[in-house]
């Protein structure tokens, strides 16, 4: 899972919600998540694909996930959501 530079912002949103956080303790907690349409690193059209993922007070501005199509790079994105919802439940506890 490639994390390339940040962005300013999550364009062509596909996503936009909260994500219910579910720690041990009890307390249930949301973190809202932006997910932007995937689309190619550069103007070559052979080049592989990026996917902007913002979450509320995890990130510091967009974070961008490649992958070697754009499926692939909203995969990665989403896993790497996913783990950070893993990891902020666990440091809760």
């Amino acid at each position: 899972m490639a994390e390339l530079t940040p962005m300013a912002d999550v364009d062509e949103v596909i996503a936009d919600g909260e994500v219910r956080l579910r720690p041990a303790s009890g307390v249930s907690e949301r973190v809202r998540v932006k997910v932007g349409r995937p689309r190619h690193l550069s103007d070559v059209p052979e080049d592989d694909w990026v996917c902007p993922v913002w979450m509320e007070d995890v990130t510091d501005g967009v974070q961008c996930f490649g992958g070697v199509s754009p499926v692939d790079s909203l995969m990665n994105a989403m896993e790497w959501v996913r783990s950070r919802c893993r990891e902020l439940e666990t440091a809760r506890r």
